[in-house]
């Protein structure tokens, strides 16, 4: 037994001592082990890294200083464009490869980043085989306990691409502000959420005044009316762009001023923006203002003009139907007035009626309203009249003032005046009757020796009766044959040849002789009959134009006057387009004359009807422009061709204002692109200042007077046979 115990003790010890023997190899062994396992590991991490950075444009990398070692990603390499190496001279390897510009920044962050542990966030430039591209380097420090710096790394990203969109953006955005700075008008851009204003360019500048005072547009706060704003942003958000649109505007300093504004929605930096383009409209707000004033008031003395007399007229015949207040009426015509013109000229006369509308104005009750209706004719409306002899009182006084002597440049002259008195409702009938009563009243007081006044009777309201025959008898002409045309030829004002023709309608009464337009024009209008006048004219023109096409004449182009009733009927178009084309008339032959207050009447309607007839070739010319509405901001929603400058500015170019008015007038037609015409044209220095003007076209007595049918195919005939002279000239030859 003891024998066995020692053998196993021995081997035990052997066993020991084999082991204690082998242990330092054990352990050098599982050292290696464990160094594999973490270089294993190591490349495992660098082969993630470099995989997760494989389709990127990022690098990394990182020094442990303490160890030395020094790891780059395949990626960090290949965006610097230099072969793996180890870290020794790999400064100067990037500093070789980096920009000449970028090398001292690239150095400096480096050295920073090892000596003192500073991290750096910089953009360098690195040469590749496609040129320099953008590398944003950025590098950190670790340090232990000691606050020493033991190691460090960083980041490389290519950031080429972005840097080029940046510079893309930029030029684009210098682009962009060069060409809002180089429009040739205002233009403001603003944010239509935050309102704030982006861009201004000098013309906005200079109109708004931020380039006098230095200031700046920050906000659009700079409309007078907020609601004109909101409809503008309003129309933009719902459609993306609003046209046409008038609005008051304030410039830097509070002044105030009018402009024409459209804008459209824009993208800009991801923002909804308004491009917003204006036309200052100032001057051409002056204008219609003082055509307005003109168009209203009597230039000369202040007055209400007959249009606006006309319709104060009608105001009070609706006041007295819904009242029962009594108004009179009272006609005035000075007496030997054009004895003081023909003796001492028309700038005595014109003082004269100054001084004499003074006396009306003076001497008239509050509730009077006076106008000149033209020449040395007046007219006071009498409102609330409360008895005859009021109004015959005051006819007195206003004889006995206006007998007065008056001293005009320099000379004492005398002039007396003669009226006629209608009183409403007593002398039955609309508001124009009434006018009409009145000028018969005048006409007696004359009779009796002037000086005088005469109020209507019975006798005289039998003579006003007859104006019911008249308007039966008009109804009958028709079908008589009693109407017929003429043409009055409108001129090329640079040639002074026939270039078209205005058609107008006249009357011969089998009984009365003729009777002028002014006289059953008004009649046909008041009763509807106009419509039935104008279908006439229209058809009568349109057959007249395919006669002389079927004789071989080359006719000019023919101008009807149509009426308010006429463009709001609902086929008026399609009626006219119709005979043309049954006809084979060109409907470039055929062109339709209205005054202002037509188009104004109901606007959508009448649009709708001219828009028609300008898309099938007929010409559309705003007759006595000057006299109406004179509104130019309309213009742009009708399709018109011409403008006719209205006779009156034409007989007064003598007078400077007047021919400035009439100037200014002329430019922003042109400046609509619109034809100018001038009618009423009687002398040739008048016919050689409009042309000096720049009026395309002239119409008046001093080229001729309305020709008949025949006079007027004897000049197609004339213009036809010197058309055809050259060529037939050249055959014989």
């Amino acid at each position: 037994m003891a024998r066995v115990l020692r053998r196993e003790t021995k081997r035990r010890g052997f066993l020991a001592a084999s082991a204690r023997a082998r242990a330092p190899g054990r352990r050098a062994a599982a050292a290696r082990a464990r160094a594999k396992q973490a270089e294993a590991q190591l490349q495992f991490h660098e082969n993630q890294v470099n995989t997760a950075e494989e389709n990127s444009a990022f690098g990394s990398w990182f020094w442990d200083l303490k160890s030395g070692e020094f790891n780059f990603s395949s990626n960090a390499w290949r965006l610097l464009g230099i072969e793996k190496r180890a870290r020794a001279g790999l400064t100067d390897a990037l500093a070789e490869r980096a920009h000449p510009d970028d090398r001292e920044t690239l150095i400096t962050a480096i050295r920073g980043q090892v000596d003192q542990g500073e991290a750096y966030d910089i953009e360098v430039r690195f040469l590749s085989e496609d040129g320099y591209r953008w590398i944003r380097a950025r590098g950190y420090a670790l340090r232990d306990k000691s606050a020493h710096v033991h190691a460090v790394g960083g980041s490389i990203e290519d950031i080429t691409e972005r840097v080029e969109m940046l510079e893309q953006l930029q030029k684009n955005e210098e682009h962009f502000r060069s060409l809002v700075s180089a429009a040739p008008f205002p233009l403001i851009i603003t944010n239509l959420y935050t309102r704030q204003v982006i861009y201004t360019n000098a013309m906005a500048n200079e109109l708004f005044g931020v380039a006098s005072d230095g200031g700046t547009l920050k906000t659009p706060d700079f409309f007078v009316e907020k609601a004109d704003l909101a409809q503008l942003r309003a129309d933009l958000l719902a459609q993306g762009y609003s046209t046409g649109r008038e609005a008051r505007l304030k410039k830097i300093n509070g002044d105030e001023f009018w402009a024409f504004i459209s804008c459209v929605l824009i993208e800009h930096n991801g923002q909804p923006c308004a491009y917003v383009i204006m036309h200052d409209q100032t001057e051409r707000k002056r204008l219609e203002d003082e055509l307005r004033q003109r168009a209203q008031f009597d230039v000369l003395t202040g007055l209400y003009n007959r249009q606006t007399f006309a319709d104060l007229m009608a105001d009070a015949v609706r006041e007295t139907e819904e009242t029962g207040e009594v108004f009179g009426l009272l006609l005035i015509d000075l007496d030997r007035f054009k004895n003081v013109n023909d003796t001492l000229g028309h700038e005595a006369g014109d003082q004269l009626l100054i001084q004499a509308a003074t006396r009306l104005q003076d001497l008239s009750p509050e509730s009077c309203q006076i106008a000149r209706l033209g020449g040395d004719e007046f007219a006071i409306l009498y409102r609330r009249l409360d008895s005859i002899p009021a109004i015959e009182e005051l006819a007195g006084a206003l004889i006995s003032e206006i007998s007065a002597p008056y001293e005009v440049i320099g000379n004492m002259v005398n002039v007396g005046c003669s009226i006629g008195i209608a009183i409403y409702p007593w002398h039955n009938g609309l508001s124009n009757e009434l006018m009409r009563y009145a000028d018969m009243a005048l006409y007696k007081a004359k009779e009796l020796g002037r000086g005088q006044y005469f109020v209507v009777d019975d006798r005289l309201t039998e003579e006003v009766h007859e104006r019911g025959q008249l308007q039966q008898d008009m109804r009958q002409a028709i079908e008589r044959g009693e109407f017929r045309l003429v043409y009055h030829p409108r001129m090329c004002a640079r040639t002074r040849k026939p270039i078209a023709a205005e058609a107008l309608l006249r009357w011969e009464h089998p009984e009365r002789g003729p009777i002028p337009p002014d006289q059953f024009i008004p009649i046909a209008e008041e009763t509807g009959f106009i419509t039935v006048l104008s279908r006439w004219v229209v058809q009568t023109a349109v057959f007249q134009l395919r006669s002389w096409m079927a004789m071989g004449l080359e006719p000019l182009p023919v101008s009807l006057n149509l009426s308010a009733a006429d463009l709001m009927l609902q086929d008026q178009a399609q009626e006219i387009g119709a005979l043309l084309g049954e006809l084979e008339v060109p409907p470039s032959l055929l062109q339709v004359e209205m005054t202002e207050s037509s188009l104004l009447s109901d606007r959508e309607r009448v649009q709708e009807q001219l828009a028609e007839l300008a898309g099938m070739g007929v010409e559309l010319l705003i007759d006595d422009f000057g006299t109406g509405y004179s509104s130019l901001a309309y213009l742009h929603q009708f399709q018109v061709h011409k403008l006719k400058i209205d006779r009156s500015f034409v007989q007064r170019l003598t007078h400077a204002p007047d021919a400035l008015l009439t100037r200014q007038i002329v430019e922003i037609g042109k400046g609509l692109g619109l034809c100018v015409v001038a009618e009423g044209v009687e002398t040739a220095s008048q016919a050689d200042l409009l042309t000096a003007m720049g009026c395309d076209e002239l119409q008046g007595f001093y080229f001729n007077k309305p020709l008949d049918l025949a006079e007027y195919q004897a000049l197609l005939e004339e213009q036809h046979e010197e058309g055809a002279a050259p060529a037939s000239g050249t055959a014989q030859a």
